[in-house]
């Protein structure tokens, strides 16, 4: 920090004059100085929720089912697991990835535990079987999530991998592998 006294100034105007000139300017300066630093502490906060927004919308265009899986056991299993490349903690390094915002890394972790769960296909895909056909049962909310995300433009250059995802859907709906639906048959 530049000093703007010199000894010069200490000893034409005296130790005492300078030092009552500095907390005079403190007593007169502090009170802008502790608004700045909470506005600055205020924008740090907001800039962080909307890095985070932004993080979460980019991992949910790339893997719509990301919510799901941060919910599921062997999810948090894994991440406890050791990375074979680094040496290091799964979690401590998707942590570093999301306090980074950065969406390629972290969206990276979620299709290596997809891979290595050996969910194949959709992310959508993981949650549930139905008996042993092997095809992925699907929630209303999920359903709902992936047709915003197709209406948002999450597929887009990907219209081909869209249209299986909704003719599996609609196939889901006939098959019952759809959770919470609806029966419209009147049976």
């Amino acid at each position: 920090m530049p000093s703007y006294l010199t000894t010069e100034d200490v000893q034409n105007y005296g130790s005492d004059l300078v030092d009552f000139s500095q907390r005079a300017a403190v007593h007169a300066l502090g009170p802008h100085l502790q608004q700045i630093h909470e506005d600055n502490a205020e924008l740090r906060r907001r800039l962080a929720v909307e890095s985070r927004a932004r993080l979460d919308q980019r991992v949910e265009a790339a893997i719509p089912d990301f919510r799901n899986i941060d919910t599921d056991p062997r999810w948090h299993r894994w991440l406890l697991s050791i990375d074979p490349l680094s040496g290091r903690i799964r979690q401590t390094l998707l942590n570093e990835a999301i306090a980074a915002a950065d969406a390629p890394r972290t969206i990276s972790f979620f299709r290596k535990f997809l891979s290595e769960v050996g969910a194949g296909g959709t992310p959508s895909a993981v949650y549930g079987r139905a008996g042993s056909s092997g095809k992925p049962v699907y929630t209303r909310s999920q359903i709902a999530r992936l047709y915003d995300q197709h209406r948002r433009g999450a597929y887009v250059g990907r219209e081909a991998e869209w249209r299986r995802q909704e003719a599996d859907i609609i196939a889901a709906g006939r098959e019952g592998r759809v959770l919470g639906s609806v029966d419209l048959s009147g049976k």
